[in-house]
């Protein structure tokens, strides 16, 4: 299961869901060939030499979205958005997505294709291969942490391992002194090294990298308006960095649509404990509240919007009164992630018609270390406000598992 938060190097799987530089010459897209639907047929098709729709993106997108394209016995699983929207026109977007048997895609991908296509010069081999190091080392912990989910015994680490590894292999380029000499070709590049170190790291230094790498972008002449914009805000949004959030977006066209809350902080700075935000949608402001650890036995619940897992979930509880009074024993907590950035769409449809089950968002990551997030949507049984068990997402039977947890806990 994936979370597809916009301009996150979204992997979307079909389970679920530089100085002088200009845009390239429009390239002939040849005619789609029959769609791929096995890694076998794409890996012959492109050693038969035969020309592709792959061949309309640069040779390191061409790389990047084979690279990031994710098989199983059913044919595609996932791939990586972002080349495509980088690199890609219309009719190139169309022609691949075709070829990738993922036409479904085109609709949202379309509207994204912001601007001229993003066709720099080519990155060093160094950088691109660190990337990659980067990436390898970032699903390795990803899969440990997902798979020591049951055994509650290793939270919390993953996150900070992968941003110490984006420091070995990418800190002595980001110098802001020295940041201007680094060729055009490898800032995009490092902008996703910083990116993806952000992603569990939102309070990270990572972030103000990537504002400095975007800075260095838009001074060289880029447009960044196709997924750049996107992943910048993101960041910041993620790591509840509001006020400059704000004025990042009001300087964007491409952002104008977006509208960012302002924040109600009347537990201040000097406050310790746990808190969240309740989200006020008639007049758009975000209130900090204080949600101190149960003693006892306490049930948080991580959902989040774009995955139909965690809808199924919410819909499930919804529709339940047992279930809600179950929950209501072993005192339920909904909150969003504390690692991405607030939903506010989800929060005011569901806290408008289930005002007694309200979600939260948790107001920083560090204060909610103990939900290591993996996936979406995920419960966490508490005690005294340790971690003890933990179900991570939605199938056929996941009322019966969520039962299991409560039984555990009653």
């Amino acid at each position: 299961m994936s979370v597809n938060f916009p301009a996150r190097h979204l992997l979307f799987c079909l389970c679920c869901q530089l100085a002088g530089c200009t845009a390239a010459e429009p390239v002939v897209t040849p005619p789609a060939p029959l769609a791929v639907y096995t890694q076998e047929a794409l890996r012959a098709t492109i050693a038969s030499g035969k020309s592709t729709p792959l061949d309309a993106l640069t040779p390191y997108g061409k790389r990047e979205v084979i690279r990031q394209l994710r098989w199983n016995e059913n044919g595609l699983a996932g791939f990586s958005s972002t080349p495509l929207i980088r690199e890609l026109g219309h009719g190139q977007l169309a022609a691949l997505l075709s070829f990738l048997d993922a036409s479904a895609y085109l609709p949202m991908l379309e509207k994204k294709l912001v601007g001229p296509p993003l066709r720099l010069s080519a990155l060093s081999s160094q950088t691109e291969q660190d990337l990659q190091r980067l990436r390898q080392f970032a699903d390795a912990e990803a899969t440990r942490r997902a798979a020591a989910a049951a055994s509650v015994t290793a939270t919390g680490i993953g996150a900070p391992a992968v941003l110490r590894r984006y420091q070995q292999l990418f800190g002595n380029r980001l110098n802001p002194a020295t940041l201007s000499n680094e060729p055009s070709g490898n800032l995009v590049a490092l902008f996703d090294a910083a990116s993806l170190a952000a992603n569990d790291n939102p309070a990270s230094s990572a972030v103000d990298d990537m504002l400095r790498l975007h800075d260095e972008l838009t001074a060289r002449g880029v447009d960044t308006r196709r997924t750049l914009d996107d992943a910048m805000l993101y960041a910041l949004l993620a790591a509840r960095r509001f006020a400059n959030a704000r004025a990042f977006a009001a300087m964007r066209p491409d952002l104008a649509d977006v509208t960012i809350p302002q924040v109600v902080d009347s537990l201040g700075p000097a406050f310790a404990g746990r808190s969240a935000f309740a989200y006020d949608a008639k007049h758009n402001t975000l209130t900090r509240v204080a949600m101190p650890s149960r003693s006892g036995t306490e049930l948080v619940m991580v959902v989040g919007a774009g995955c139909h897992h965690s809808a199924n979930a919410l819909q499930a509880l919804q529709a339940d009164p047992e279930l809600q009074r179950r929950l209501q024993q072993v005192h339920l907590v909904l909150v969003t992630a504390p690692n991405a950035p607030i939903d506010t769409h989800l929060i005011s449809e569901w806290n408008g018609v289930n005002p007694s089950m309200a979600i939260h968002a948790p107001y920083s990551a560090a204060q909610w270390e103990s939900i290591d997030v993996t996936g979406i949507p995920s419960f966490y049984l508490l005690r005294n406000g340790k971690v003890v068990d933990r179900r991570t997402g939605w199938s056929d039977t996941g009322k019966a598992d969520l039962l299991k947890l409560i039984d555990a806990a009653e």
